[in-house]
């Protein structure tokens, strides 16, 4: 099996409670978490299902920088207070580790730049 991309998620973790951020996105986005994270710690994750035709990171990257737009007043300051933002592209890869290039645009990463939001990559290995 050759490395794969998988997913992409958006991940904001705060020190106040992100069910208003939850609320606002709706149905545009999956929410598969939002809870306490740490002992002074919240976190909420979203992800934009993907289905097999477009799980591509750089549309998801967008698809998720768009969801800024649906943003109210009031949770834009909960997301610009949030002590992290940050999108994770998950791979999975088999135990050979084969190379995977995941190339991004500027277009992307100036978005997400412009958003103060972080990337992270996740690698899973099948065994």
């Amino acid at each position: 099996m050759n490395a794969r991309f998988l997913n992409a998620d958006l991940e904001i973790t705060s020190h106040k409670p992100l069910d208003a951020l939850v609320q606002c996105v709706g149905d545009r986005a999956c929410n598969l978490y939002c809870g306490t994270f740490e002992a002074d710690l919240y976190l909420a994750t979203f992800e934009i299902p993907a289905g097999e035709t477009d799980r591509d990171p750089e549309l998801l990257i967008h698809r998720l920088c768009d969801l800024w737009a649906t943003f109210t007043p009031e949770v834009h300051v909960l997301v610009k207070e949030a002590k992290r933002r940050v999108i994770d592209l998950g791979c999975e890869t088999d135990s050979d580790l084969e190379p995977m290039k995941l190339e991004l645009s500027a277009e992307a990463l100036s978005r997400m730049a412009t958003l103060k939001v972080g990337l992270t990559f996740t690698l899973y290995c099948r065994g």
